[in-house]
Formats: C-alpha cells, sequence, structure tokens
C-alpha cells in the first residue's frame, strides 16, 4: 500500500538498515501494545520523530498517515485522509480531529491537507496525479462551473502552491480531455490557467493518437508481459494467445486504448493443449516446462523458496537422508507468537538413536529479517530445536560486516549452537520450484497428488537433491568467508547492532524495538 510505503519513509528517515513497509506493518500493532503497557504511547512518539524533520507539516496528517502500519487502524486511518468523518470512538482512538465546519470551510480545507500530503508525500516518493477524462456533459457544481473549467482551477492552485514549496522528488499533475475541449473551452474561459495545465509542454497539450497496427503490438506485449509475470507463466510466445497479424489487422481500424483492450479481452480465447495420455508422459511435460522459469524470478522469494524445501522434504517422509530417519514436517511453529513466522518449518527425524529437531529459515530480504530469524533460530529452547538452519544466497551472506550484530549471531549459531548456513544453488532449487508448481497446478496437468509423489520417487528428484541433503548432512563448523571492510556502525548508530532491550532499559525515544 502507497500509504503505508510513505509511513515507513517517515518512520526511517535517518535510520541505518531500515526496515522494509512489510517489516514494520508486521511489528507495529504488538509493539504499540507493549509501549503502552508501560504508559508510552508508539504513536506519539513516531509523530514527534517526524515533526523534528518536518516542522511545518500539519501534525494529524503526520499521525494519520502514520497509523496506516497498523493492521488494525489502517482503515480508519485511510478514511480520515480521504476526508471522511469517523465515529467519534474512533477518532478518539487515533487521536485525530473530526470536522465541524460548513461545506464551504471543509473544501477549504479539504485543499490545504491535499497541499500538505502532497508536499509530504513527494518527499519521499514522486506523486503523479492524473484527471482523465474531464469532459463531464452537463455537469456544474453549485457556482455554474463544468467540471472541466472547476478541474482546471484545481490544478491550476495546486500547481501555484507547490511551486513555491521545497518539493522533494516532484509531482507530475497530468489532466487528460478531448480536443475540443481544449480548444472551445479552456482556451476561450480558462487562459490564465493555460500555463499551468500545460507547462512541460508550453501550452501544446501532447496529442493522443489513436491505436495503430505497431503501437497495437507493443500495448499488448506491454500488458502481456506483465500478466504473464504475475502469475509466473511462461507463453508459447509474447503475444500468445493472439497473432502479430491478428493485432496488426484490428489496429488498422485506429481504435482508442480502451476499445483496444476490451477487444483483446474479448478474443482472449486460450486452446487448451491436449496433454499426453499416459501420466508419467504428463508429469515429464510438466517438469519440464515449470524448469524453464528464470532464476532471477524467484531466487529474492524467501517465502516461495521456503514452501519448495517444505515441500521437497514432505515427499521424503519415512526415508533416510544423510543418516536421518525423517519422521515429521512441521510448519507449525510453537510458540507463534514469539516465531512469526521467522523459522519456517522443523524437520523432526532420528539420528543414530536421537531425535533431530532441524529449524529452517529462509532468509533473502532485509538485514531487519536477517537478523530476527537468527535471533530466532539461536533460541533452541523456546522453540524446541537440537539445530538452527539458515538458507540465504552466498553472494548476501558475503555482503556481511563482521563487526555487525548479523555476523555475531550467525557466528553463535554455526561456532557455539552446532547450527549451519547453506546456500541458494540454482540447480538445486530450480526442480524443487519446479515440483512445487507442478503440485499446486496437477489438475491442470490431470495428475493426482499420488501419482506426483510417485513420480518424484520414482526419479529420486528430492532424494538426490543437494540442498536437502545439505540441510540434514552434519554441519562443518566453518563459518562462510564475509566482507572484512571496517564496520563504523558502533559511530553512525547502527540499529542493527542494538537487540531489542528491556522495558526497563528502554527510553521513550528509543525505537530498536520497531525498527531494531
Amino acid at each position: 500500500m502507497q500509504w503505508q510505503e510513505v509511513a515507513a519513509a517517515m518512520v526511517s528517515e535517518g535510520e541505518e538498515n531500515a526496515p522494509t513497509p512489510a517489516d514494520l506493518v508486521k511489528k507495529f500493532d504488538s509493539t504499540y501494545k507493549k509501549r503502552l503497557a508501560r504508559n508510552s504511547n508508539l504513536i506519539d512518539v513516531l509523530q514527534n520523530k517526524v515533526m523534528k524533520n518536518k516542522p511545518g507539516t500539519d501534525p494529524y496528517i503526520v499521525r494519520a498517515i502514520l497509523w496506516t502500519l497498523s493492521q488494525i487502524q489502517v482503515s480508519f486511518a485511510k478514511l480520515w485522509l480521504s476526508g471522511e468523518d469517523l465515529a467519534q470512538s474512533n477518532a478518539d482512538d487515533l487521536g485525530l480531529p473530526n470536522a465541524t465546519k460548513t461545506n464551504q470551510d471543509r473544501e477549504a480545507e479539504a485543499l490545504k491537507n491535499i497541499q500538505q500530503i502532497l508536499n509530504l508525500v513527494s518527499f519521499y516518493n514522486p506523486v503523479v496525479i492524473c484527471f482523465d477524462e474531464i469532459d463531464v456533459e452537463n455537469n456544474c457544481n453549485e457556482d455554474g462551473l463544468t467540471t472541466e473549467l472547476v478541474i482546471a482551477n484545481l490544478v491550476k492552485i495546486l500547481h501555484d502552491t507547490l511551486e513555491n514549496s521545497e518539493l522533494g522528488q516532484g509531482v507530475v499533475i497530468l489532466t487528460v480531455m478531448k480536443t475540443e475541449t481544449w480548444k472551445d473551452v479552456i482556451k476561450q474561459q480558462q487562459k490564465a490557467t493555460l500555463d499551468r495545465l500545460s507547462k512541460y509542454t508550453q501550452i501544446k497539450p501532447i496529442e493522443l493518437k489513436p491505436v495503430n497496427a505497431d503501437s497495437m503490438v507493443q500495448l499488448v506485449t506491454v500488458w502481456l508481459q506483465e500478466y504473464y509475470s504475475s502469475k509466473n507463466l511462461i507463453p508459447p510466445h509474447p503475444l500468445y494467445p493472439f497473432e502479430e497479424a491478428q493485432l496488426r489487422e484490428y489496429g488498422k481500424l485506429k481504435p482508442t486504448v480502451r476499445e483496444a483492450l476490451r477487444w483483446c479481452a474479448d478474443n482472449f480465447k486460450v486452446e487448451e493443449q491436449k496433454l499426453p495420455p499416459d501420466p508419467l508422459e504428463r508429469f515429464e511435460l510438466a517438469f519440464q516446462r515449470e524448469s524453464e522459469i528464470k532464476f532471477e524470478e524467484y531466487i529474492e522469494d524467501g517465502s516461495l523458496i521456503a514452501e519448495a524445501l517444505y515441500f521437497g522434504f514432505n515427499t521424503l517422509k519415512g526415508q533416510t537422508l544423510e543418516g536421518v530417519i525423517i519422521e515429521e514436517i512441521n510448519k507449525d511453529i510453537l510458540p507463534k507468537s514469539k516465531n512469526n513466522n521467522f523459522i519456517k518449518f522443523k524437520i523432526i527425524g532420528n539420528e543414530n538413536g536421537k531425535e533431530v529437531k532441524i529449524g529452517v529459515a529462509v532468509v533473502q530480504d532485509s538485514q531487519f529479517t536477517l537478523n530476527a530469524a537468527l535471533r530466532r533460530l539461536n533460541d533452541y529452547h523456546t522453540f524446541d530445536l537440537t539445530r538452527g538452519c539458515l538458507v540465504r544466497s552466498k553472494s548476501k551472506i558475503e555482503q556481511m560486516k563482521k563487526n555487525s550484530e548479523a555476523y555475531r549471531l550467525l557466528n553463535e549459531l554455526i561456532s557455539q549452537k552446532g547450527g549451519e548456513n547453506v546456500d541458494l544453488i540454482e540447480d538445486q532449487i530450480r526442480p524443487l520450484i519446479a515440483i512445487l508448481a507442478i503440485y499446486q497446478k496437477r489438475q491442470n496437468y490431470q495428475l493426482t497428488e499420488y501419482q506426483i509423489f510417485d513420480f518424484i520417487s520414482k526419479n529420486n528428484i528430492t532424494f538426490d537433491n543437494l540442498l536437502l541433503k545439505e540441510i540434514l548432512s552434519d554441519p562443518s563448523g566453518n563459518m562462510p568467508n564475509v566482507n572484512n571492510e571496517d564496520d563504523l556502525s558502533d559511530l553512525f548508530g547502527d540499529d542493527e547492532d542494538v537487540n531489542t532491550p528491556d522495558v526497563d532499559d528502554q527510553t521513550e525515544d528509543d525505537l530498536s524495538d520497531l525498527l531494531g
């Protein structure tokens, strides 16, 4: 959500190794509750922090944006930011005022809030505002002004206001209208706004040309690329299920973009490919298809990789691998509130007559997540482990500084606790991603769960997988090579080197419980 990205940027300003918006959202409500227990209001602390950096900003707008980090209050915060009134109890909970003004005063207040929000948001992110299809026939406000004139005046006001403010990354305002609206309405009745409405192009509007044969192909290529990428699908060719000649022929009719997209939706017909009659041949076809996904499309997705590892180990239940009899694969890591999904699953087995409980965490994202996962992997007692295993790409491990908290925690895991760090190698994780995809799409491939597990077993896909073997094998006890450059976090106050402090040791302005 864009509001949460802005809120995260506000909170993290000036912080080293700032957590991602998703990390902040995940921790926010629990941290807020813990703070309240010791009479400290997290929102007040964050609001004061932001106001020190942005002293001229409306404190209520800052407060509302910060509340979007709360999964409990985000809906109410968004309503308030959009100008809606809240039930008084909800407004009190958020510490936000409800408007008690006339309609005219509310409109002036709304405009002022828009200006404040744009000034604030644009400091952290570029802002694009588009007024589309402003030509609304037979529609006027109370003063008799048509929609296009009202919007033109609003753009002028925004332009004049924002031009005199200290914008960080800029605001782009687009207005889309018919040619006759520009010539007969705006140029005739709003001459004072012309240079604002079309400043970048110097009062020469950008002409929106109808789709032609070439642009039709380009348009469909872009839309289908985004669609197939979001679905992790690999089409036979970029324009599938259309043919280039078919698109070019339709483009000759010079449709609008909306008409072109509607035509595509009406003609998006996929012929089901006939699958081989033999289940084994269907599995081999599926394995070939699903193995074609690009490595870079999933290597950063720790959750998908963890799911693939979990599925791979489930196909080995009851078998012995690397001297470990695999008895159970458990995703329900207790206590849940303390684990918070950092340890993805636990392998329970028996090795030489001794019970083995290996906790596995897959971390491909931020330093914040890495530190949090390592702390849990090291806590054998709380999570009932005999060994912790971190799965992370070698290239990411090598970026670690020797003086960092992450290195200290990893050293504790490997050198003191007998845990290990396992690298993600393309040839080893790819087949696991493929068989997981086959299992998830088993109806499409007309395969049963039994057939998939049977073919995986007969082909030793998981039994011979080196990544799964490495997770189960006896740890080497050797720390990986990391960056030897001097770390200056002690000088610059790197929050990743700060453990979450005890309640009695933490001052109100210390945000390491949220950011660390």
